[in-house]
């Protein structure tokens, strides 16, 4: 009798991945399928313009790419952080970064081409 490992979340991970990829949310060059963190942003319509506030803890502006393309807002950057300690007779060190890309539902006029 052959035991096979049980694990129920990959189906359904891959089932998501393909679904995403049929949508066209997720790009071809993503590093990894998996998603660490997603930044909340909140949009708002003057009369104008469109407001976004995106929530980006520890992400430097020039990391931040803002574009608006065909109707679509995307929201892109990089976040990098690391933290040191040391004490008696050791050293620690931690890194983490990662991408995000967010692209939030809004009913955006084609016209609009500018980001800022």
């Amino acid at each position: 009798m052959t035991i096979v490992r049980y694990e129920p979340w990959t189906l359904l991970s891959r089932f998501q991945r393909q679904f995403e990829r049929a949508l066209g949310e997720t790009p071809e060059d993503a590093p990894s399928p998996s998603v660490s963190w997603i930044p909340h942003v909140d949009i708002r319509e003057e009369a104008e313009r469109f407001v976004v506030v995106a929530d980006l803890p520890g992400v430097e502006a020039k990391d931040i790419n803002v574009t608006a393309e065909k109707g679509v807002l995307a929201v892109r950057g990089e976040r990098r952080s690391q933290k040191q300690s040391s004490g008696d007779g050791y050293e620690r060190v931690e890194r983490a970064s990662g991408t995000f890309l967010r692209r939030p539902r809004a009913r955006m006029p084609r016209r609009s081409r500018q980001a800022t």
